[in-house]
């Protein structure tokens, strides 16, 4: 019987060892292929969970603007022609505090008469002529109210232009509850009283705005203003103001048609 040669059996272990090898690097390369392709598919992944992500959050932004939307639309349907909501903050806030001590009424000459029935303001394209602080207590006025403070700055700065002065004696009606008006106004000196339907909402007093309803929307005025002191008003009829929003609307756009029309020119 012939022994076995050991170098014989080693050899063949070590080449079975080498191809169990290489079969082995075989499949794990095999196994790293596919956990690259793992890896891409899951940085795809990723990325398109990123884009959801932001698409998700515009559409928010979009719900959120639109809440805003309803919210001011529901306020100026309730409030008619007279921001109750500003007024009855107002009245909240001087709720168990005195009102604030008359001021001396400033005089005017160009000023108007205040008449209890009717509302006056200035023509459209009339520019009055005003101090720096009257200047600076309009803008501040018109940028704290709800409803105007989305005007751009060219905007404020011709309303301020177009506000035109009216004085009203005390004891005068400025607005009439249910009476159609037309003038935003801004108080200057003195006080007024808010009331509706007999019951007292407020008082206000100096760089307060009201009914600034009337220049953005055709309704009647839910509330009536009294002057409570002789007062000095700036005032802006409808027409004037539309013809502000109008023209920085007609400037935009045709700032937005030079720049079209620059774009295609280059293209």
């Amino acid at each position: 019987m012939v022994e076995p040669d050991p170098i014989s059996e080693l050899a063949v272990a070590l080449a079975k060892s080498r191809a169990e090898v290489a079969r082995l690097r075989v499949s794990l390369a095999v196994q790293e292929d596919q956990l690259d392709d793992l890896r891409l598919a899951l940085a795809v992944r990723e990325d398109e969970v990123v884009q959801l992500g932001s698409t998700l959050a515009a559409r928010e932004a979009q719900l959120d603007e639109l809440r805003s939307r309803l919210d001011k639309w529901r306020s100026v349907k309730s409030a008619g022609c007279l921001s109750l909501s500003a007024v009855e903050r107002e009245g909240q806030r001087q709720t168990g505090q005195e009102g604030e001590r008359i001021v001396e009424r400033r005089q005017r000459a160009a000023g108007i008469s205040g008449e209890p029935e009717g509302e006056r303001g200035g023509e459209r394209g009339e520019i009055y002529a005003k101090g720096a602080s009257s200047r600076q207590l309009i803008k501040a006025a018109i940028l704290d109210n709800d409803f105007l403070g989305h005007l751009e700055p060219e905007q404020v700065s011709d309303v301020v232009d177009f506000m035109k002065p009216a004085v009203f004696p005390q004891g005068s009606t400025i607005i009439s509850e249910g009476s159609h008006g037309s003038c935003v106004y801004v108080l200057e000196d003195g006080k007024v009283e808010v009331t509706k339907e007999g019951e007292k909402l407020c008082t206000l007093g100096k760089g307060k705005v009201f009914g600034e309803l009337a220049v953005l929307y055709n309704c009647t005025r839910t509330a009536t203003v009294t002057a409570l002191t002789p007062v000095s008003l700036w005032a802006i009829e409808r027409p004037c103001f539309q013809a502000v929003v109008m023209k920085a609307s007609q400037q935009r756009q045709a700032l937005y048609l030079q720049l079209l029309q620059g774009y295609n020119s280059t293209q």
